[in-house]
């Protein structure tokens, strides 16, 4: 019986392979899902933003159209006496 060389062991490198082919999708998938939800985050903060932004502008105006009222009735008051 003649003695066989030994074979590479390519069922084990396969495993590797496709291990690695499969953790590098799974990796991407992660990744791209994390970039999506800061992506969002991000807009989402910006929308906050914006919003507080506008609020603190109405505001304002609320007040200086208060100042005004507040004015107008102080010199109301003082023609009447």
């Amino acid at each position: 019986m003649a003695v066989q060389p030994d074979r590479p062991n390519t069922s084990g490198l396969l495993i590797i392979a496709v291990t690695g082919a499969i953790l590098t999708v799974v990796v991407a998938y992660i990744a791209a899902a994390s970039w999506a939800v800061v992506k969002s985050r991000q807009a989402e903060a910006k929308a906050l933003s914006r919003d507080l932004s506008e609020r603190d502008e109405l505001r304002a105006a609320q007040e200086q159209r208060l100042a005004g009222i507040e004015q107008a009735m102080a010199e109301v008051v003082a023609q009447r006496r």
